[in-house]
């Protein structure tokens, strides 16, 4: 994928690789050197998979636990913890969009904004309609 624009623009390009930097008029860029292989590791392979093999052990040792947590926390509580998931998700999200409407009302965008002089949707009846009825 190439980003060039047929427009003129020679962003895409690269430049030929006969040195390290290249010149364009007053500015200067430096082409990144691809160096060596940094990932290599002078570690054991055997002792790399142990440590891999332990840290999926553990990480699915925290998801069985959880899952048990769930379960047992159910047990106990039953509807009312899904009824407090629910009231918290109602309650945070409420919270984002307040905020969200609050930031773009003082920025004037979205739906605050203001309409131009010009435009036909000042002309219209301020008063809401629902499915062709009025509803104030």
């Amino acid at each position: 994928m190439s980003t060039k624009n047929s427009g003129g623009n020679s962003s895409g390009e690269l430049p030929d690789r006969q040195g390290s930097s290249m010149k364009s008029g007053n500015l200067h860029i430096q082409m990144l050197e691809r160096g060596g292989d940094e990932m290599t590791s002078d570690m054991n392979s055997c002792l790399n998979l142990c440590l891999c093999a332990i840290a999926l052990l553990i990480l699915y040792g925290f998801y069985v636990f959880f899952g048990w947590a769930w379960l047992t926390a159910m047990q106990e509580l039953g509807e009312d913890l899904n009824w407090a998931f629910f009231g918290s998700m109602i309650a945070v999200g409420g919270g984002m969009a307040g905020g969200v409407a609050y930031s773009m009302k003082s920025q004037q965008i979205g739906f605050w904004e203001p309409l131009s002089p010009t435009d036909k949707r000042r002309d219209r009846d301020p008063r809401g309609k629902c499915c062709g009825f009025q509803i104030y």
